[in-house]
């Protein structure tokens, strides 16, 4: 098994970029059970359960083992939504726990220094500045 097959992937957000997104790991042979998502909406949160058979959450407070054990947290949620999210991540102190990479998919304008501040000094960061049509 490769390294990237064994680590332990938080998503937060399960719609179309985050599905598009854990579709794409267990193409490339990621094992299902090192996946775990945050989705509200249940409808989605099924169709993950179903066509991946991951695990899903429907609240980041019921994510918290999840946090604590993630290796990568990928945050694949509408620009809209982000703010919300984010500061519900700042403020959990797992989050600040994660060091070996802190993905983030950030709408223009959002900046990492705010995550770096708060997060152990292993982690490294990705951003992807997605637009608003």
């Amino acid at each position: 098994m490769t390294r990237s097959n064994s680590m332990n992937t938080l998503f937060i957000g399960g719609g179309n970029m985050g599905r598009a997104l854990i579709g794409g790991l267990l193409k490339k042979g990621v094992d299902p059970k090192s996946i775990s998502t945050v989705e509200t909406d249940p409808q989605i949160a099924a169709h993950l359960v179903h066509d991946f058979s991951i695990d899903v959450l429907s609240t980041l407070v019921n994510a918290q083992e999840q946090l604590n054990a993630a290796q990568v947290v990928i945050i694949a949620v509408k620009p809209q939504d982000f703010k919300s999210i984010a500061l519900s991540c700042l403020t959990s102190s797992k989050i600040a726990q994660v060091s070996a990479l802190l993905f983030l998919v950030l709408p223009q304008g959002y900046r990492l220094q705010v995550w770096r501040t708060g997060c152990t000094m292993g982690a490294a960061f990705v951003q992807c500045p997605i637009r608003l049509p």
